[in-house]
């Protein structure tokens, strides 16, 4: 899930050359970059409640610029790699946090995500066209916090034997692997869009009818012009020809534009077809209302229903009954909210439900084919369906760091899967350790056990967040 409407800062811990940061705006601009170095009673401390007593007694002075910058761009969340010192820097900043008033009245919340691949990233050619003039250790500072901002622009960069997506993906051949990742990103792309003015290269050249040629053309002509404000304006774009551009277009979005169907998946080519059906409804096409308000008028106006009203989507229902992924849960007895959902039904391709006798009548009167009216329709429901919106970030956020110290048999908290194997998964759940979650300790959503015949793998996977119960604390046995 893109995280929206934040700026953050992002960190790669480490002893040996520092904690490299990174200040990035909300749309991923590089606004300062700098380190730190952590304190030396961190070496001995290892982790949880030693290393929160280091950090609540350590000067602050390294952080000093760290500080400025959270002030000056007034970054409201902080995203740490899950590496070397990675809990000993959470440990740190969020004793900055704790101690200055100022920071604290921002709301800031910290998340450790995954940075798999940041330093093979930092290196490679892909880093050094787009980061040419910095250095290599703050690029994988940028790296970790883009991914956590727009996590599939920024992962398509990683070569995906260094993504981490668990132990058996080193068995399959680095060939397919690659032929899997591209299938599958091209395939995300097309069904839900890319923004012009957002995507980077690298991800527009996964859109249907582009190539790498073209999209550094469209990235090029980009940084000339500024703001792209209108799919109409693509057609500028040195090297695209007519049908280049009938191909692609209908893949792009252009958010905050003069034509809002720029940002819907109705192509072009039957905006006129749209626009009829529109005033039809009695919705003014230059001056849309809300798109719920254009969704119920369109359903009065050609007696049809959306999906939902007749097979509610399960992801759909889930995510509205889901706590808020961005929040700390508590530890300590009570029952917690239901799981956010983690991954992304396919079941479903249209978001409306129109009978053929209905489509056809309608196709009469727009004089048009029935299978363009089903489409207009159906991207006029929703316009904006990205099913990311309902699943977790690439990161649990919280107001702050927990120790395997403080966790009690009975607690009830979040994680998110970090490894899967047959037997077992291992569970980032906010502590210096990661939880180990056996198959036969698995639950279903009732209560019972999961039937012997299915593995761990069938279950969860990586990136997956779950509902955990402590049933051993470290104290008595480590990493459960």
């Amino acid at each position: 899930r893109p995280l929206r409407g934040h700026g953050l800062l992002a960190i790669d811990p480490g002893y040996l050359n520092g904690c490299k940061w990174a200040a990035l705006s909300e749309t991923g601009e590089v606004l300062a970059t700098s380190k730190f170095m952590l304190p030396r009673e961190f070496k001995g401390a290892a982790f949880g409640d030693k290393a929160r007593q280091v950090a609540a007694n350590a000067s602050l002075d390294p952080l000093r610029a760290l500080r400025n910058a959270i002030l000056q761009h007034r970054l409201t969340r902080i995203v740490i790699g899950d590496g070397t010192a990675s809990f000993e820097a959470q440990a740190y900043v969020s004793a900055l946090v704790a101690r200055d008033a100022e920071v604290r009245a921002l709301g800031i919340q910290c998340c450790r995500t995954s940075e798999h691949g940041a330093s093979v990233y930092s290196t490679s050619p892909a880093a050094l066209q787009e980061l040419p003039e910095m250095d290599s250790l703050f690029r994988s500072a940028v790296n970790i916090g883009r991914r956590v901002l727009d996590p599939l622009s920024e992962l398509v960069k990683v070569p995906v034997q260094s993504l981490g997506v668990g132990m058996y993906q080193h068995d399959i051949p680095e060939r397919k692997l690659i032929k899997g990742l591209n299938e599958a990103t091209v395939s995300t792309v097309a069904r839900f869009g890319v923004d012009a003015n957002a995507a980077s290269k690298f991800l527009l050249a996964k859109v249907p009818g582009l190539n790498e040629k073209l999209a550094d053309a469209i990235v090029n002509f980009r940084s000339t012009v500024g703001t792209i404000g209108s799919r109409e304006v693509l057609r500028r774009v040195p090297g695209v020809t007519p049908a280049n551009y009938e191909r692609f277009i209908g893949f792009i979005r252009v958010r905050g534009g003069a034509e809002p169907l720029d940002d819907t998946s109705v192509h072009p080519e039957t905006y006129a077809l749209t626009r009829r059906l529109l005033k039809k409804a009695g919705v003014d096409p230059n001056k849309l209302p809300p798109w719920d308000v254009v969704s119920e008028r369109l359903r009065k106006a050609f007696d049809f229903k959306l999906l939902a009203e007749v097979q509610p989507n399960k992801l759909a229902v889930a995510a509205a009954a889901a706590v808020d992924p961005t929040t700390i849960v508590h530890t300590g007895g009570g029952e917690l909210p239901p799981v956010p959902p983690a991954r992304v039904s396919e079941d479903e391709e249209t978001s409306i439900v129109l009978p053929d006798a209905v489509a056809a009548r309608i196709a009469r009167e727009m004089s048009a084919p029935p299978e363009q009216v089903v489409q207009v329709l159906d991207a006029l429901c929703a316009p904006r369906a990205d099913p990311r919106d309902t699943v977790p970030y690439a990161g649990l956020f919280r107001d702050g760091g927990g120790t395997s110290e403080a966790l009690r048999e009975g607690d009830q908290l979040y994680g998110r899967v970090s490894n899967v194997v047959d037997f077992a998964a291992w569970i980032d759940i906010g502590v210096e350790d990661r939880a180990f979650g056996h198959i036969a300790d698995f639950r279903d959503d009732s209560g019972a056990p999961v039937p012997r015949s299915l593995r761990a793998l069938d279950l969860v996977a990586p990136c997956d967040v779950v509902k955990c119960v402590v049933l051993a604390p470290k104290q008595e046995r480590r990493g459960q």
